[in-house]
């Protein structure tokens, strides 16, 4: 590989994306889940954590693909840190779905359907919480190509206290 095609090596970005739309998938599992739970239902929570771990192990797949070609050395428009770090928080959305759903399937976790009334709507708000964080990692690429301008930081930036309001 010559000097110059390390200089223009790919964006981590588009993988990024990439990665946080699969955690959100995986995040969104939870509402069926906390359904199959209520219903007491081994088969449907089965099947839910299938779905969880497959989406979580895609996740994991591109994370590693992410960190295993993210440059050392050279310099790029977001710190290489900050990538890893950023990378860390939305794999967490997919892993602690799957520890969830680990849980419920091996300690056989029902819920009452008294409590499904009050577990959904919080379900719900951690989920529009992560569908939020998904909307701010996917303006990064345009954060980028308007080099950080005013405008469209202060975009994100108002997403991103959004976002805060929201957690």
């Amino acid at each position: 590989m010559s000097w110059i095609d390390k200089l223009v090596r790919q964006s981590p970005i588009e993988p990024m994306q990439k990665h946080m739309h699969v955690a959100v998938l995986c995040a969104r599992e939870i509402l069926p889940l906390i359904d199959a739970m209520a219903a007491a239902d081994d088969d449907a929570i089965r099947e839910r954590r299938s779905e969880i771990d497959r989406l979580e192990h895609e996740a994991d797949a591109i994370k590693h693909e992410i960190r295993s070609h993210l440059p050392r050395r050279l310099m790029m428009a977001i710190d290489r840190r900050t990538i890893l770090e950023i990378l860390d928080y939305q794999d967490s959305i997919a892993d602690t779905t799957q520890d969830i759903a680990e849980l419920v399937d091996q300690r056989k976790m029902y819920l009452p359907k008294e409590l499904k009334a009050s577990i959904l709507p919080l379900a719900q708000r951690v989920i529009v919480a992560c569908e939020q964080g998904q909307r701010v990692i996917d303006e990064l690429d345009e954060l980028i190509e308007t080099g950080f301008g005013e405008s469209e930081v202060a975009r994100v930036d108002e997403m991103i206290l959004e976002l805060g309001r929201l957690e």
